[in-house]
């Protein structure tokens, strides 16, 4: 019979790269939440983008009106994406996680500090689409040729679609 060590050290590597990539992903999700709600700002109930007094991205004479729609379309692309990233990590966490109940430790501090530090990235890797991009979403599905657009983005998040980027739906994926 073989025995294994898990090179703690090279462990550690790997964690720390995945904190590192988590900080990313959630300075991306913010970034993401922040331009959906400047995106929205735009859009009333009933998906008409409205001038007002105090909002000069659209003018009166609806000059920048027409790039309403790629930048919408880039928004959801965006959330697609990020969901597809949240989903890996969570598988990536998951095979971490079961290479640590994999080897015996002689002390179960160490084991429950890496536990702590995967629990903690399991969150952090958790995505919520942000507020506003059902409305998006419902805005685009009525624009001619943009399933076709959003399903060419990402094929292997295809599944879900434009509709799929439901306000604060949550990605699968953790423990």
């Amino acid at each position: 019979m073989a025995v294994f060590r898990l090179d703690k050290d090279q462990f550690r590597r790997q964690v720390a790269e995945l904190v590192k990539a988590g900080d990313k992903y959630e300075d991306a999700q913010n970034e993401l939440s922040f331009a959906v709600g400047q995106s929205c700002k735009d859009l009333q109930s009933n998906g008409v983008c409205a001038p007002s007094s105090d909002d000069d991205r659209w003018s009166n004479l609806d000059e920048l009106r027409h790039l309403r729609t790629p930048v919408h379309t880039s928004l959801v692309a965006v959330d697609k994406e990020l969901k597809h990233v949240s989903e890996q990590q969570h598988k990536v966490i998951a095979d971490l996680r079961a290479s640590l109940s994999s080897f015996e430790f002689r002390d179960d501090a160490e084991r429950n500090e890496f536990v702590k530090i995967l629990d903690k990235l399991d969150r952090k890797f958790t995505y919520v689409s942000p507020e506003g991009m059902n409305l998006i979403g419902n805005v685009l599905s009525k624009t001619p040729g943009f399933d076709s657009l959003i399903d060419g983005i990402h094929s292997s998040s295809s599944a879900q679609g434009p509709k799929g980027s439901g306000q604060g739906q949550k990605s699968a994926g953790g423990k």
